[in-house]
């Protein structure tokens, strides 16, 4: 009897847009990591990023509420835990938070390459937002020299991005999209998504927005 492969999905949503103080995950992430045994190059990747052990002058060019620091501290804690374990996850927090660091270091951490097929899938509502989900992943998979990440998204040649797929040398492992183009990759038949372990839709709530 065949075991059914679980997929794993988690959903990320910013309750409101803003601005927080900008690289503030990067502290919390990295006073976090160490607890959810992350693989050595993920840790590796975030000591470079220099904020394993902020100085004291750092720190006090961020002033920062406990109610504030509470909930960074939390989203981190609540949510890397249960996603590494293979949990659906659904997160909620405001821009700023460290969202987008509990996807992609939880995707990383469980992610075991194979040539030809794409492991994750990670759907977001503009190109903007695409790009700079993938380089989060090329900063935290920096040491992960197997892994590779593609963006697809509206306005180029769906051509090349069926060219990119279909090579099973180059089928990038991570797949970060707009839902028009992801659309059209697996209506034609382009991207099998039968491998697909990880599912990720970040800001959903602007997505199902363009719905209406």
């Amino acid at each position: 009897m065949a075991t059914r492969r679980k997929r794993i999905s988690l959903v990320f949503t910013p309750l409101v847009s803003g601005k927080l103080f900008a690289r503030v995950w990067y502290l919390i992430v990295s006073q976090l990591s160490r607890d959810f045994l992350l693989k050595p190059e993920l840790l590796r990747a975030i000591s470079d990023l220099g904020f394993e052990h902020p100085s004291e002058g750092m720190l006090s060019k961020v002033t920062i509420s406990v109610h504030v620091l509470t909930v960074l501290l939390s989203v981190q804690q609540e949510c890397i835990p249960q996603a590494v374990l293979g949990m659906d996850v659904l997160c909620q927090a405001k821009s700023g938070h460290g969202k987008t660091a509990v996807f992609v270091l939880a995707t990383l951490q469980q992610l075991e390459p194979v040539n030809g097929e794409v492991s994750v899938l990670v759907l977001c509502h503009t190109r903007e937002l695409a790009f700079q989900i993938k380089n989060e992943y090329a900063r935290f998979a920096k040491y992960l020299p197997d892994v590779s990440v593609a963006t697809f998204y509206g306005g180029t040649p769906v051509g090349k991005d069926a060219e990119l797929l279909r090579d099973k040398s180059k089928c990038p492992h991570i797949v970060v999209a707009t839902p028009g183009r992801l659309n059209a990759l697996t209506r034609d038949k382009v991207l099998d998504a039968k491998n697909v372990k990880h599912f990720v839709l970040d800001e959903c709530d602007k997505m199902l927005e363009q719905l209406g």
